[in-house]
C-alpha cells in the first residue's frame, strides 16, 4: 500500500503498511477507518498532514471486469438485489443476462457468473432496454 500527500507532490508515494482496522464499516459511505504506520526517516511527514492511500485488497489475473455503468441490479420478488447485464448479439439484439458479480472498486465491478469474456456488453444507458429489443450502436472516438 502507499499514501501520497498533496503537500509534498515532487516525492514519491509513502510505501506503508496497515496496522489497525477499526473493524466496522461506516453503512452510509461503505469506509473503514485504518491506521498505516508510513516510514518517516528524514522527518518530512508533520502531524495534520493529509493524504491519499491506495490500498490494494488481493491482485487477481484473468478475471472478468466490467465498467460499473454497464451492471444494473434490481429486487427480485424475495427483495433480494439481482444484477444483470443488457447483452448485444450480432443483430445488435438486447438480450438480459443475469450476472453473479465478486470484487466491485466503484469503478469496474467483477464477474463471476454469467459472461465468458468477449461479449458484446451495454454500457451505461439512459433508461432500459427491453428483451429482444433493436439498438444502434455508436462508437466512441479515441
Amino acid at each position: 500500500m502507499t499514501v501520497n500527500l498533496r503537500s509534498l507532490p515532487n516525492r514519491p508515494p509513502f510505501p506503508g503498511k496497515i496496522d489497525r482496522v477499526a473493524h466496522s464499516l461506516d453503512e452510509s459511505t461503505r469506509t473503514m477507518l485504518v491506521e498505516i504506520d508510513l516510514p518517516n526517516p528524514d522527518g518530512v511527514l508533520l502531524p495534520g498532514m493529509y493524504g491519499e492511500a491506495t490500498i490494494v485488497l488481493e491482485a487477481r489475473e484473468d478475471v472478468l471486469m466490467l465498467a460499473a455503468s454497464a451492471v444494473r441490479s434490481k429486487q427480485d420478488e424475495d427483495g433480494n438485489t439481482v444484477y444483470f447485464v443488457y447483452l448485444l448479439d450480432a443483430k445488435d439484439k438486447v438480450s438480459i443476462v443475469p450476472v453473479m458479480t465478486g470484487a466491485d472498486d466503484g469503478k469496474e465491478i467483477e464477474i463471476t457468473k454469467g459472461l465468458k469474456g468477449g461479449e458484446r456488453i451495454v454500457d451505461s444507458t439512459i433508461g432500459t432496454l427491453a428483451e429482444d429489443q433493436r439498438v444502434r450502436v455508436e462508437e466512441e472516438a479515441e
